[in-house]
């Protein structure tokens, strides 16, 4: 009798170690609410945890099956718990889809970058939930099965909460359809196999979007519209994750733009929006014809062939790794294609600077130079050098911490630093163009925002299934040099003329094409913010399967 009782002891403390190790992300999150004080978010954590646990345990209660047999059958998912963990640790999120898809496209380096000083928290977190685990499973009897009256407890639990979520729903909802639909879905979402049918679709996604090479053809008749007699020289700077909020140019609170602020030749673009906060998906965007209506049908045009076609020597100079995706075959597409260091290794942005000196030294054509920096990528603390850390407490360099509002002020210092810096590469960059009687143009976006604790239900980062305008809303200027200026006093004037319009980065390929002063028959100039002819349009972003209106969604007022 006591061998029986000891041996169901067992099997329910083995089946209970399972669904905790199994819902342990949840537990971790429910743990993390309560340190900032969110109990509304601890008890939704709490009870998402228990319908994780039953629901990855619910055959057990309704088949008749060995519980050691079944423990087997989870272990695969047993292996995704550590790395669940690790992302809930870090970012106070579960993985959605977007995160998955995000992380399938980090550079080795990045991934070194940010793992670095975080080896023996990864270990730990890596071999305590499996050690457990399988310790469960061993914990497990063979060929034993739950009693009938275990089976029937805990089945009448589950269909109390699956019935307790389908009413809240339905409140929520005032649909019994849509609530049953979602209450479904609240029961398996955070099972670590419904991570690994997120993990699925995101790896689709992006083999995908890796191995479908854009063929990019080329307008008829281009030509250059007049020529000066002496050579011209015009840059595109993308940056990363470098959002408006944060600019002390567009009104932010922060000192983080102190050279651009006494830049006279600037004009600065207020209403700007990236339609993706995904940079393989952004920047096509901004260097291409492509927008958000385009489709597999339509022909595109890249920015660095044209200007080649119309005389112009190319330059796409790159402090990111952009082999491999549609953003290197764009790049390719330039006479001279120089990556700032491997792609194993990361360098400051200033170095893009020095690169430009070089090439303006030994100026014997027009040119056109496209930089792609590093910007704001996080980790922030490693794209400034120590003598631009002036916001402080900021994050110490090549050090993490979890990315949570307890860190807030480290983790904003650190990201204002980066804009800090930025200010310094493209003031570096207009003293370069400087020179008497080179006309010159330098114009600057960004490719998407970042999320940084705006607000509460949304935290921090990007791809976490919450949208904000903070993610779109980037930061744009054009500066032209005084001889440019004085050659094309009306194109400037309409600049500054539609510096308070709505602006998507689609417009970015035809305004620089303007501004080299590069036409041809077709040229569609209601995109170009240097024409008379431009047009202010709806804004829209890609999410999802679909595009959504900007304003609309957000509220916005403009």
């Amino acid at each position: 009798m006591k061998d029986k009782i000891h041996s169901h002891t067992r099997l329910v403390l083995s089946i209970v170690a399972a669904g905790i190790i199994l819902g342990s992300p949840n537990i971790l999150c429910m743990f993390q609410k309560i340190s900032v004080g969110n109990w509304h978010g601890f008890f939704v954590s709490t009870f998402r945890f228990v319908i994780t646990s039953l629901t990855i345990l619910s055959p057990l209660l309704v088949v008749k099956i060995s519980v050691r047999r079944y423990l087997l059958f989870l272990s695969p998912f047993g292996f995704l718990v550590p790395v669940i963990l690790f992302i809930v640790l870090m970012f106070h999120k579960l993985p959605t889809r977007w995160m998955i898809y995000i992380m399938l496209g980090a550079q080795k380096y990045e991934i070194m970058e940010f793992l670095s000083g975080m080896w023996l928290w990864w270990l730990l977190i890596l071999l305590v939930p499996l050690l457990l685990f399988f310790n469960a499973y061993w914990l497990a009897p063979s060929n034993k099965y739950l009693s009938e009256r275990f089976r029937a407890i805990a089945a009448t639990l589950a269909i109390i909460l699956f019935i307790f979520t389908i009413s809240y729903k339905a409140i929520q909802r005032k649909t019994m359809h849509s609530a049953v639909k979602v209450a479904v879905r609240t029961f398996f979402r955070d099972t670590p196999a419904h991570t690994a049918r997120r993990a699925y679709k995101a790896f689709v996604a992006f083999k995908t979007e890796k191995h479908t090479k854009t063929e990019y053809s080329l307008p008829e008749l281009v030509s250059k519209k007049s020529f000066s007699g002496t050579p011209e020289v015009y840059i595109l700077v993308i940056g990363e994750s470098s959002r408006y909020k944060n600019w002390n140019l567009h009104g932010y609170n922060r000192l983080t733009t102190p050279q651009l602020n006494n830049n006279k030749n600037l004009v600065v673009f207020n209403h700007v929006i990236s339609p993706s906060f995904n940079t393989t998906v952004s920047i096509p965007l901004i260097v291409t014809s492509k927008n958000v209506n385009s489709n597999t049908a339509d022909t595109l045009f890249s920015l660095p062939a044209i200007l080649r076609e119309a005389g112009f020597f190319t330059y796409w100079i790159s402090n990111q790794t952009t082999m491999g995706n549609n953003i290197g075959s764009i790049a390719e597409e330039a006479d001279t294609l120089i990556h700032l260091v491997p792609k194993e290794q990361v360098a400051f942005d200033g170095e893009l600077t020095h690169i430009v000196a070089n090439i303006l030294t030994n100026l014997k054509t027009n040119t056109f130079i496209i930089l792609h920096t590093q910007g704001s990528h996080y980790p922030y603390q490693n794209r400034y050098p120590e003598n631009f850390e002036i916001f402080i407490p900021a994050v110490e360099k090549n050090k993490h911490i979890p990315v949570t509002a307890k860190h807030k002020e480290q983790i904003i210092n650190s990201y204002d630093n980066t804009i800090l810096y930025t200010d310094f590469v493209l003031s570096t960059l207009i003293d370069n163009l400087k020179q008497d009687s080179l006309r010159a143009a330098l114009m600057y976006v960004s490719d998407h925002g970042e999320n940084l604790f705006d607000y509460p239900h949304i935290g921090f980062g990007r791809g976490f299934g919450k949208l904000s305008p903070e993610l779109f809303h980037v930061p744009m200027l054009i500066w032209t040099s005084e001889a440019y200026k004085q050659a094309n006093k009306e194109l400037v004037n309409r600049l500054r003329k539609n510096s308070q319009l709505k602006i998507s980065t689609e417009n970015a390929m035809y305004t620089a094409i303007e501004l080299a002063g590069v036409y041809w028959p077709d040229f569609d100039s209601t995109y170009s913010i240097a024409s008379g002819n431009f047009v202010e349009r709806e804004q829209f972003f890609l999410y999802r399967r679909g595009k959504i209106n900007y304003n609309q969604y957000f509220q916005t007022g403009k």
